[in-house]
């Protein structure tokens, strides 16, 4: 099993932060509203139940996908995992891998002719492109240069 860790742009890891601040904002205010007036009742109770939940789930997927956000490859599947939320594609189904080293991309195409693109370092490309072609030899690797016209 190779792992590839997700390289996220510095825009996004700041409004990453950004939002995991706004949950823990949320929740103190909320847990000060709470302690301040109380449960007034049925919908009061559920409320604040409702929003708590919401800013501690928030806050645990955002450092989850901060903290574990990677692209696996096993002996037979394509991993993305984003946190706590992963999705599995077999290895199988992969028709081709495209490096465009104009925008410093690695695509993947699957044999439905669905794509998607990784997102990593772009010094992992290579090896990424060498561990599923480890497990799955027949993939086409495209190579697309600064002189095509693409």
């Amino acid at each position: 099993m190779k792992r590839f860790q997700f390289q996220y742009t510095k825009t996004m890891k700041v409004l990453m932060y950004l939002a995991l601040l706004l949950c823990v904002a949320a929740f103190a205010l909320n847990a000060w509203s709470f302690f301040q007036t109380g449960i007034e009742g049925f919908y009061s109770a559920l409320r604040y139940a409702i929003l708590l939940l919401v800013t501690v789930g928030g806050f645990v997927i955002l450092l989850s996908m901060l903290i574990s956000s990677a692209y696996i490859v096993t002996d037979k599947e394509l991993i993305t995992a984003f946190g706590i939320i992963r999705s599995k594609f077999k290895l199988s189904e992969i028709e081709k891998l495209t490096l465009n080293s104009k925008t410093k991309k690695l695509s993947v195409t699957f044999e439905n002719g669905t794509y998607m693109v990784f997102i990593v370092n772009e010094t992992w490309h290579e090896e990424l492109i060498a561990a599923i072609r480890e497990k799955k030899p027949s993939v086409i690797i495209e190579y697309i240069g600064e002189d095509d016209n693409v």
